[in-house]
């Protein structure tokens, strides 16, 4: 989703990001991924009772669209407590 696409160019810069979010069991070969990228995944917690959260975005030929949002694993999951402050070094 939008926060690992912004951690992954982060990242991409040098910064080392924190991902904060819920992800279901499906997310774990996306997790390791993240990590080898160099991405903190310490605060990205997997929920195995859903899915992780996916957007659908459906263009008919006139070029309206409607968004479709599954929650699945953001319905059940809860902000993390963050023990320590994120510092960036630029």
């Amino acid at each position: 989703g939008t926060g690992a696409n912004i951690a992954w160019n982060i990242a991409l810069l040098g910064v080392t990001p924190t991902l904060v979010g819920n992800i279901g069991p499906d997310g774990y070969e996306y997790k390791k991924i993240l990590e080898q990228r160099g991405i903190d995944i310490s605060h990205l917690d997997v929920k195995d009772t859903a899915m992780t959260a996916t957007g659908f975005c459906c263009t008919d030929r006139n070029g309206h669209q409607i968004w479709f949002f599954y929650r699945g694993a953001d319905a059940v999951g809860h902000w993390p407590e963050m023990k320590k402050e994120p510092s960036i070094k630029i």
